[in-house]
């Protein structure tokens, strides 16, 4: 104090930020001062000015960071989806059950008894085949996930075709497959294949079913069709005929035994 002046120095604590709010305020102070606005009433309004500027200052600035550690609280960090694994199917192995028809799942020789007679006039009946249940036999392999059956003969095919539906019905007995002479140039349904026996036809059921001779289980009377069949690597087995005796042969090959509900000892 002196000369009826009055100086006032005001001292604040500030960073960052708050320099630029204060000197606002500063400057506003100095100007009513010189203005002649009364001291006590400019200090008591710079002390509100100061206080709530800071105070707002600060407050928002700890809103601020409340909601910025809330939003990262929030955040939820993204998951990173993982491909499913492609789950391989097992691979089922595939069988051709492959059976000679006169004398091995017939219990006579039909080529040798009817030859070239008209169909009409050929009847079979279930009671022909050799296997006590040869329709329950087929239906139960046909149904094992990658099993075919089929007919390798030298017969006739339209004989064949009409005894398998005999046996099982219009719709399994059409599904089987037939081999027989008449499908290769230069032979003809009832006649043998010479030194070819059944080796012809059987690669021919290799290449239809798509399957390698290993995967083949075959039943014929002959000998002779059976030795040569073993050479080319199929799994043939002497049957004269094929009975109930004779099926875990086919379910030993296809590794499933436990479906064979006949006994060896029959």
């Amino acid at each position: 104090k002196g000369n009826n002046t009055t100086t006032t120095i005001i001292t604040y604590k500030m960073d960052g930020p708050q320099c630029m709010g204060i000197g606002l305020v500063t400057a506003a102070v100095g100007a009513m001062l010189q203005e002649g606005t009364p001291r006590k009433v400019v200090l008591s309004l710079a002390t509100i000015l100061f206080t709530y500027g800071g105070l707002k200052y600060v407050v928002g600035e700890e809103k601020e960071k409340k909601d910025d550690k809330a939003a990262k609280e929030e955040e939820v960090e993204p998951q990173q989806i993982q491909p499913k694994p492609v789950e391989r199917k097992k691979e089922v192995k595939k069988y051709v059950v492959a059976f000679d028809f006169d004398k091995c799942l017939m219990t006579g020789h039909w080529w040798a008894k009817y030859k070239n007679r008209p169909i009409e006039t050929i009847n079979p009946t279930a009671e022909d085949f050799a296997h006590g249940d040869i329709g329950g036999l087929l239906r139960k392999l046909t149904g094992i996930e990658g099993v075919d059956c089929a007919v390798a003969s030298f017969g006739r095919r339209d004989v064949i075709r009409k005894a398998l539906i005999a046996a099982v019905g219009d719709d399994l007995g059409n599904q089987i497959v037939i081999t027989t002479p008449g499908d290769f140039e230069g032979f003809r349904d009832g006649c043998s294949m010479g030194p070819q026996y059944k080796n012809t036809e059987l690669q021919h059921l290799c290449q239809h079913f798509s399957v390698k001779p290993e995967q083949v289980i075959f039943f014929d009377d002959s000998r002779d069709n059976i030795v040569h069949a073993v050479k080319m690597g199929v799994n043939a087995h002497v049957t004269a005929p094929f009975d109930e005796t004779h099926e875990h042969l086919i379910f030993e090959h296809i590794q499933r035994p436990e479906l064979c509900t006949t006994s060896t000892d029959l």
